[in-house]
């Protein structure tokens, strides 16, 4: 079982110094920044302190969690302090919950990062019809996610190459926040 939360940052001048005011230095580079946020309630935290982030800041920070062993992911984008976007799929809940807020440009990474086999693969283990897999796979090809009749499971691979080869983030995080209690600290939980 793998639980992972964390805040995605632009890497500029300007999100380093408020990461630098929570305690993690980012190195300078183009792209972005993941750190990961140790918390109780891993998701509520990761969110609310992407959202905190991006009252300072003035490019979208988003907030991502995912709990691997229930197949439970969560995406968040903030701007200026507001929720744009929110994506939440749950194997155990019937999959994607309705979406909210506008379509966002890495949602595209999201669902089109992995190999076009492996993706195929997913859909055609999963209750997609054949013909349901070959439009899907037009929209892979068009890298176009509005094209697509419904949205795909997500699994843990899924979403390592949407983190990994999507938004070209290092598999280890930048930083870490860690937001638990002084109890949970002594006792090392979380």
């Amino acid at each position: 079982m793998s639980t992972f939360s964390a805040v995605i940052v632009e890497n500029s001048p300007e999100t380093r110094a408020e990461m630098a005011r929570l305690g993690v230095v980012l190195t300078p580079k183009d792209g972005y920044s993941m750190v990961a946020v140790r918390a109780a309630d891993f998701a509520g935290e990761a969110m609310s302190l992407a959202s905190s982030i991006s009252t300072r800041v003035s490019s979208p920070v988003l907030g991502i969690a995912m709990q691997t062993s229930v197949d439970v992911y969560a995406i968040e984008e903030h701007h200026r302090g507001t929720r744009t976007r929110s994506l939440v799929y749950g194997r155990d809940t019937g999959g994607w919950e309705p979406a909210q807020g506008e379509r966002r440009p890495w949602e595209a990474k999201l669902f089109f990062s992995q190999p076009r086999a492996r993706w195929k693969e997913e859909l055609e283990d999963s209750d997609w019809s054949e013909a349901d897999v070959e439009a899907a796979l037009g929209a892979f090809d068009a890298y176009d996610v509005t094209k697509l009749a419904k949205l795909p499971r997500m699994t843990a691979a899924g979403f390592s190459a949407f983190l990994h080869h999507g938004l070209g983030l290092p598999p280890e995080a930048a930083g870490v926040i860690d937001r638990r209690g002084w109890l949970a600290k002594l006792l090392r939980f979380g």
